[in-house]
């Protein structure tokens, strides 16, 4: 369980000193020793309690929890505590399970007793629905199993558990909202939504709800009016309620035979569709009341409003109004602002197809000409923001950018459309918004969306402004640091496509230029602190990357590494210079290097979730690197890949303890944020990719891998991928991206090969599993073409040659054909591609190959061959055991088969142990690749000498060259047999 031993014992006693303190004294000694992991003493404090109360049941489960805590639990203290467990829930008809205090420490006991949560969960689950069985009228009982429901995902008994509360305890009205809120989380995530089984069940789960608000809201005389009757007694339950009705809307949108009122809906004689319902609940006086001192139930308003409302209904056009009101009276937030231009598009279009977000949004038409009313209503809100911009309006903040960005928004969707823009459009905007807010870090950010959009003579003319006015600038003063900055960015944004490598290096040195003058306006600032001049580092680096790609001379990312270096050592705190810097490293094979930038970087808590893919995407290329250049026994990636598996467990439990604690806590509205938090955990892609990427590397490491222990996380992920159910919360914008806009993202540029993703992830679980379970018969599904875009030639190649082992290890005796076709992946072509040996020595003598490439390669080649030897072990001791028919034969086939697969991999060994010796006499290469630099030596002499130029190449060539050694120096071990 997510719940520490201490706290634990703490929970229990602190319960017992409320309702039975004698109790809590006697108990006292086990807590203690509990809490301090002393196993014996609890033991005996438990032998001396129970030889007073034979029958305390706390203490046989206390008893339980000490025997679990010696690790490794041996086989007859397992069997102990299913002993006692099971006494424990039968012993006179169950009655110790009337003791919420037991039930918690049977759960935590449950819960440390088994590795598999799943199964944990369901005996936990088990156990209290046994107890809410034996003891239903026990409230401190059936809410102790309510929230384990909860934990585990349980909704339906929960639901049940929450109704059998309303109706033992009727003036509890929490209650009420817990049967809703398992409802609602029911209907939330249905797993088969869109089938007609799962849009019954929705259907019938809300009617049920329905039926118990109508009681809840129902007059208690028909004098009684709606204020003296029917409130809401929170934001929390008007949040509930409003999610209710959008639910109906989405998966009961034909029913009009609801007679449900509320607070917010009165009685009428009119047939509702749930649609109409929700939209009167928002325009109702308690919606606005709410609204009033609630943000995020005004921002949800209005987006409902915009997705279910229309003009006809007048909603769209009411929403304008009430937003135009809040404008006027001083509301600066941009959400209102680019609402108030989306409803008035709404009504142009007739249509708020445009704005869902949904990929009919992508294709969507719209309507040629606007409605009078919409075009209206477009050129009244672009005066009302253009008076506002200019600060002709009482209310006016003329500092505030999001009036101008919303005369942006009109005149982009006018755009969009093929709209007449107005008198001016939208290149002269931007011009006019870069005049005014130049001076703001934001202001490129703010524009990005927009330059995107500029024709090509617009293009040109901002992009001649913007270098116009960095080449015209003198001195430079704090003042003028930004704008230059942000000149800088638009320029390169707009900049036209370049075939010219030159071209990309001269601009690099000028953004050089500018950082270097820049550099001293920050030298008075703390060592914690930003230097000003980071992004002209950010730029130039850039630029090097995008002369690499058209040139693909290594030196360009060298140079880049080299300013990135620089930059960091004056501005130490830019995580975005750290993690460009570690992308570069990576590509030019220097592993550890980039492992100590990574540790520096300090990746904590649920920033795992989003920034451990910078190092655990094809982390198995740098399996056995050292982890950083001042460790050589550090285990490198797989160190990191080991906490991020600890915290994904514990960030598991966390996160359904948290929505526990809002149950609890009845905080009803954040319910949702929870559980979807606690959904996109479980089902997040970088953990699968932790997992699978911590399964390579120790393989490569020689590692032992327990194949039956392995197939189980392997097959969940094949299930997730098949399911399509992947949360990718991985972050791949914290190198902001200053390419041009015709160019790829400089994440993709500065990836290991293609982005992986759901196809990349299946295709590798899956050749796993064809090597960790041979015996398995093969799926027909399985041996279908793959999506081969987001794998690697050499990756791709091991895929078909799970396949063709698979073959071989079923093949006949005088059938040669299937080991013919496996042994090519080593050492000939087969389905036209190179064979991996070949693929090696190619990449080693091309010059435009970059280091990891080379590794890559060679990691693959000795992967596959690990995976085969370990499969080829399983079949051989199935054949001996089962004594099939010619095992022994079959035995020294496959035994023939691994000896040539292995003198093949040798041969790769011997390549890259080969290249590693070239790698460490590159050093004056690498230090003449970088010699233009030092033209900034007369700048900044402390930095750009010989002698740190000569110690920054020293310490990457060592780190490139033990990548490449302890590949060399594993494979020799693993195939010197």
């Amino acid at each position: 369980m997510a719940m520490p031993l201490s706290q634990l014992v703490n929970e229990v006693l602190y319960r017992k000193k409320t309702v039975a303190p004698a109790e809590a004294r006697a108990l006292q000694p086990i807590c203690a020793a509990l809490e301090v992991h002393n196993w014996k003493t609890a033991q005996l404090a438990v032998a001396k309690q129970l030889k007073k109360l034979p029958h305390h049941y706390l203490a046989h489960a206390l008893n339980c929890v000490a025997l679990c805590g010696p690790r490794p639990l041996s086989a007859s203290a397992r069997k102990e505590i299913q002993t006692k467990i099971e006494y424990i829930k039968t012993h006179t008809n169950g009655a110790a399970l009337g003791d919420p205090e037991t039930l918690m420490v049977l759960a935590w006991t449950i819960a440390a007793l088994n590795e598999d949560k799943d199964a944990a969960h369901q005996e936990i689950n088990a156990v209290m629905s046994l107890a809410v069985e034996r003891h239903p009228n026990k409230e401190e009982v059936s809410i102790e199993a309510f929230q384990s429901f909860v934990r585990s995902g349980d909704y339906r008994s929960a639901q049940r558990t929450s109704m059998r509360l309303q109706k033992t305890f009727p003036t509890q009205t929490h209650y009420l909202w817990w049967y809703t809120a398992a409802i609602l989380l029911q209907v939330r995530i249905s797993p088969t939504a869109g089938e007609v089984d799962a849009d019954m069940t929705d259907a019938v789960l809300l009617a049920l709800a329905e039926r118990q608000l109508a009681t809840h809201f129902k007059p208690t005389s028909n004098e009684a009016s709606s204020d003296d009757d029917q409130k809401f007694a929170s934001a929390h339950e008007f949040h509930l309620v409003t999610r209710f009705l959008e639910l109906c809307a989405i998966h009961r949108p034909s029913d009009s035979a609801s007679a449900l009122v509320l607070p917010s809906l009165p009685s009428t004689t009119e047939e509702l569709t749930p649609t109409t319902r929700l939209l009167r609940h928002l325009a109702s006086r308690e919606a606005g009341a709410y609204c009033a001192t609630g943000l995020g139930l005004r921002i949800w308003r209005r987006e409902a409003e915009l997705k279910y409302g229309s003009g006809a209904g007048g909603e769209w056009k009411a929403s304008w109004d009430r937003m135009k009101r809040e404008i006027e009276e001083g509301d600066t937030n941009w959400h209102t602002m680019l609402y108030l231009v989306r409803c008035a598009f709404a009504l142009a279009d007739g249509s708020s197809l445009a704005f869902d977000g949904s990929a009919d949004s992508l294709v969507f038409k719209p309507r040629t000409p606007p409605t009078p009313e919409g075009h209206q209503l477009i050129d009244e809100t672009r005066t009302l923001l253009d008076q506002f911009s200019e600060g002709l309006h009482v209310s006016s903040a003329p500092h505030e950018r999001g009036y101008l960005l919303g005369v942006l928004e009109i005149a982009r969707e006018n755009r969009r459309r093929g709209w007449d823009e107005g008198s001016e459009r939208l290149g002269a905007l931007v011009a006019r918004y870069i005049e005014r807010f130049e001076s703001k870090m934001c202001c490129y950010d703010d524009l990005r969306g927009y330059l995107e959009v500029l024709d090509d003579d617009e293009s040109t003319q901002v992009r001649g402004n913007m270098e116009e006015r960095g080449n015209s600038a003198g001195d430079v003063t704090p003042k003028l640091s930004v704008p230059l900055i942000n000149a800088a960015k638009i320029a390169r944004f707009l900049a036209l496509t370049s075939t010219s490598a030159e071209a990309q290096i001269t601009l690099a040195h000028s953004y050089l230029t500018r950082y270097f003058q820049v550099l001293p306006l920050g030298s008075h600032l703390d060592s914690t602190d930003l230097q000003p001049a980071d992004d002209f580092a950010l730029l130039a680096a850039q630029a090097f990357v995008s002369a690499y790609h058209l040139d693909h001379e290594r030196s360009r990312l060298e140079s880049a590494l080299l300013v990135l270096d620089y930059a960091l050592q004056r501005s130490r705190h830019k995580y975005q210079i750290r993690l460009l810097a570690i992308n570069i490293q990576r590509l030019l094979g220097a592993s550890s290097i980039a492992m100590d930038l990574n540790r520096s970087l300090g990746i904590k808590s649920i920033q795992y979730d989003t920034l451990v893919h910078v190092v655990a995407t094809r982390g198995s290329t740098f399996a056995n690197a050292a982890g950083a250049t001042t460790s050589a026994s550090d285990a490198g990636i797989l160190d990191e890949l080991t906490k991020a598996k600890r915290w994904y467990g514990v960030g598991g439990d966390e996160a359904a303890d948290m929505v526990v604690r809002v149950f609890m806590l009845h905080n009803l509205s954040k319910i949702e944020d929870f559980v979807e938090f606690q959904t996109r955990l479980i089902n997040s892609y970088t953990k699968d990719l932790v997992t699978l990427e911590s399964l390579r590397i120790q393989l490569l490491r020689g590692g032992v891998i327990v194949p039956s222990t392995a197939l189980g996380p392997l097959k969940a992920i094949s299930q997730s991928c098949d399911a399509k159910r992947y949360s990718d919360n991985r972050d791949f914008t914290t190198i902001p991206n200053l390419q041009r806009k015709d160019e790829s993202s400089i994440w993709d540029q500065t990836g290991l090969g293609p982005r992986p993703g759901r196809s990349w992830m299946s295709a590798i679980a899956r050749a796993y599993q064809r090597f960790l379970d041979p015996l398995a018969v093969a799926d027909e599904e399985d041996v279908q073409s793959l999506d081969s875009t987001e794998l690697l030639p050499s990756e791709m190649a091991l895929v078909e040659f799970s396949r063709r082992a698979s073959s071989v290890f079923v093949a006949a005796l005088d059938d040669p054909k299937p080991e013919q076709l496996a042994l090519s992946f080593f050492t000939a072509s087969f389905c036209m591609r190179a064979d991996q040996l070949a693929s090696l020595t190619s990449a080693i003598e091309a010059s435009a190959r970059l280091p990891w490439e080379i590794l890559s390669i060679a990691a693959t080649a000795f992967e596959a061959y690990c995976l085969l030897d370990l499969a080829l072990g399983i079949v051989s001791e199935h054949l001996t055991s089962t004594k099939a028919t010619d095992h022994a034969k079959h035995v020294k086939r496959l035994r023939n088969f691994r000896t040539k697969s292995r003198e093949a991999t040798q041969k790769i060994g011997k390549e890259v142990a080969n290249w590693s010796k070239k790698v460490g006499k590159e050093r004056n290469k690498v230090i003449t690749s970088v010699v233009a630099l030092k033209q900034f030596e007369k700048v900044r002499i402390d930095i750009l000498d010989d002698d740190t130029i000569l110690d920054w190449a020293y310490a990457l060539v060592e780190s490139r060259k033990n990548s490449a050694e302890t590949l060399g120096s594993a494979i020799h071990r693993r195939c010197i047999k």
